[in-house]
Formats: structure tokens, sequence, C-alpha cells
């Protein structure tokens, strides 16, 4: 059914950047999957111990924004510069979570897969200064 489950792939987070993580979710024959209905899950526990939660139900796009485009097999997520420019931690590790809005069965729920996971590394500014760039 899938072509990223179980699969290991680390990122790098700039500070002070916006960060943009996209993938296709592909099938065994490399179409696109249709995942209409479905939702995602990015979570990561930092070196420090924090915990972060990236669900597609936010509505609140100053933090992230976080989508799962059906009938592309698209997931994206984009942490705004606001967000990355705290991140005072080195390295988390990630799992990426995907709901399908079909049931298994009256009892178990709904069908859940994690399709990705993987280390974050953190590259810190190197001039050490923290204002967000305007122009």
């Amino acid at each position: 059914m899938n072509s990223c489950a179980d699969k290991k792939y680390d990122l790098s987070l700039e500070q002070g950047t916006t960060f943009r993580f996209r993938l296709r979710y592909k099938d065994k024959n490399k179409d696109p999957m249709d995942l209409t209905g479905w939702c995602g899950r990015l979570t990561w526990r930092t070196n420090t111990g924090e915990f972060y939660e990236f669900i597609t139900t936010n509505t609140d796009y100053e933090k992230y924004k976080f989508t799962v485009d059906g009938t592309s097999g698209i997931v994206d997520l984009i942490i705004p510069v606001k967000t990355t420019n705290t991140y005072n931690f080195y390295s988390a590790k990630y799992d990426l979570e995907l709901l399908s809005p079909d049931a298994i069965s009256v009892d178990t729920g709904q069908y859940a897969t994690k399709i990705l996971f993987g280390n974050i590394k953190v590259i810190h500014r190197y001039s050490g200064v923290s204002a967000l760039l305007e122009c």
C-alpha cells in the first residue's frame, strides 16, 4: 500500500528561516496515493525533552500550516520564520503519521500508518542575530 512506510529520512531545519517539508505519498506502483479525507500528524521530541505536535486540523497558520492534498497524495508542512526563530534546541526525533477516514472495523477505528521517521538537525545562525529579516 505504501512506498514510504517505515522509511527513515533525516531533515535539517535552519533557525529563523521558513521550513518546508513536502512529500508525495505513493503506492507500490509509484502512483500518487489518493489521500482524500485523510489527516496527518507530525510529532517530534527534542534533545532537551520538548514535545512538538503539528496536525492537519490546525488553523493558526501563524504557527504552522500542515495539509494533505487528497488527489495528489501531497503532504505539506510549512513552519514560518517567526516559529523557527524560537527554536533553541539542536536536534529532535520525529514521526509522520497519516489517518484514513475509513474505519477498519466498528471496534478498531480508523486505519493509521506511520509513513516516515527520522532525525531533525537544527542549524543555528552563525551570526547569533535573532532579529527577523524585514525589507
